[in-house]
């Protein structure tokens, strides 16, 4: 129909022919993400038109303590918490595995959010389960260290939350979540696992994460980055009128 098109950029090895020509056919491309955040096997034209800002959430802007969040949590706050965050799109962290390594680390709490087969007979006394949250953001902020995907919404809400992030990325076509992962950890912002911890290493994954400089992600997000992509779009827009 002739009508310019600005196409929504993801992660993952995207370099494959039909990707290359949806990118060229697009007027422009946008991602919801800053360009440090790019591949460096991304060609320099697709980045050239591609529009990039700061990465944004649902929690963007919103302020809770951590003391805050385990007051409305009720969880002690000289505790040490480990949260497990499971979306809907399906991950292989069983509760038997998470169980494992609940119980050689029995001084951290541990806090399921997500949906999960509660069918373990023995269940440690420092795991609970706290099932499906339309909020998550209070469980961010009262975590020491969060364990989860690297799905975009769930990585810029951690980012959002600035927590200690074990990323584990879950398979998905092009290999998006292990290109963001490898993208994070390359810049400090995660750690990197292929698969859950088990009762041998978690402890020494925990360690290395409560040392982590959760700072960096404030170059990754900010107040503005949903405003940020109105405007650029809206700008866009404006061009191309001028041209008709």
């Amino acid at each position: 129909m002739g009508i310019p098109v600005i196409s929504i950029r993801q992660h993952g090895n995207r370099n494959d022919s039909a990707h290359l020509c949806g990118y060229d056919a697009a007027y422009k491309l946008f991602a919801p993400y800053p360009e440090a955040l790019e591949s460096d096997s991304i060609p320099f034209w697709v980045r050239e038109k591609t529009i990039y800002v700061s990465g944004f959430s649902r929690y963007s802007g919103r302020i809770l303590s951590k003391s805050q969040a385990r007051e409305k949590l009720r969880i002690n706050k000289q505790q040490k918490v480990v949260l497990v965050l499971k979306g809907k799109g399906g991950d292989n962290h069983c509760l038997e595995t998470i169980s494992q390594a609940a119980l050689s680390t029995p001084e951290w709490q541990w806090l399921i959010v997500g949906p999960i087969q509660v069918n373990y007979n023995k269940l440690p006394k420092n795991i609970t389960c706290r099932g499906w949250q339309e909020d998550t953001f209070p469980y961010l902020k009262a975590a020491d260290v969060v364990i989860a995907s690297a799905g975009h919404n769930t990585t810029m809400e951690i980012a959002e939350a600035q927590v200690p992030f074990l990323c584990i990325p879950e398979e998905r076509p092009f290999d998006e979540q292990k290109v963001k992962a490898k993208l994070l950890e390359k810049m400090g912002l995660c750690l990197y696992s292929n698969s859950f911890p088990t009762s041998y290493s978690v402890r020494n994954y925990l360690e290395l994460l409560m040392q982590m400089d959760v700072s960096k992600w404030e170059g990754i997000v900010s107040l503005d980055g949903a405003k940020q992509a109105g405007i650029a779009i809206e700008s866009e827009a404006f061009k191309i009128q001028n041209y008709l």
